[in-house]
């Protein structure tokens, strides 16, 4: 075997595979986002008792521990090492989210968790500082309650920022990474310094970033 023939051999062997995967352990979301297709999905069921439209056909549904053990033991055996559980839903409406990070961790996994933050409780809260999962990361659009619900529609802005605030103190002295994720459009942008400044306040790493329309193309 020549030098080309190994390379090649060394690419096909680790650069063919995937080293970390998004893990949805639900589609379910407490919001109703205008801009998110699960909070169009949550409006028409709310208005029509039908949660399909064109754009977002799935049935709500929660991963079982069953088929988190199934999924576990493929992470292993394609040689994963980290792990993002979020996708469309709200993690931590499944209330198994937190047993699941602490387990992947247990395996050694780098772990990430996104969230609206709207979900927690002291349970979850302690059960996820005990997991010592490497990211959380917050989506708060707004520094105000009134811009946030236009936004965050059926959240609440202080409820949120409590939680970040329960979030560092149950994670002092931890190297868990705490995010707070701003995602800039015209209706929030004014409030984006207010945003940095309440995110020093909390001991929170705080990034903007701008809006992108989901396309079904």
């Amino acid at each position: 075997m020549n030098l080309k023939q190994l390379k090649n051999k060394i690419r096909e062997k680790v650069f063919n595979k995937p080293t970390q995967v998004i893990l949805e352990t639900t589609n379910s979301c407490n919001l109703n986002c205008p801009y998110c297709m699960v909070g169009m999905q949550n409006d028409l069921t709310a208005k029509h008792g039908n949660t399909a439209h064109n754009l977002m056909t799935r049935p709500i549904g929660f991963m079982t521990e069953e088929t988190f053990q199934l999924v576990r033991k493929e992470l292993n055996k394609f040689g994963i090492r980290k792990v993002y559980l979020h996708f469309q839903g709200e993690p931590f409406l499944n209330k198994l989210t937190p047993r699941f990070a602490r387990v992947l961790k247990e395996d050694g996994l780098e772990v990430g968790v996104f969230t609206n933050g709207q979900a927690f409780n002291e349970n979850n809260i302690g059960e996820l500082a005990k997991a010592q999962v490497d990211l959380i990361r917050f989506s708060v659009d707004g520094a105000s309650e009134e811009t946030y619900q236009q936004n965050r529609v059926g959240g609440k802005f202080q409820k949120v920022y409590d939680n970040m605030k329960k979030m560092t103190d149950a994670h002092k002295g931890a190297a868990t990474r705490i995010e707070w994720q701003f995602l800039a459009m015209r209706n929030n942008e004014h409030e984006i310094e207010k945003a940095k400044l309440m995110a020093k306040e909390l001991g929170v790493h705080i990034f903007v970033k701008g809006f992108r329309v989901t396309d079904p193309e």
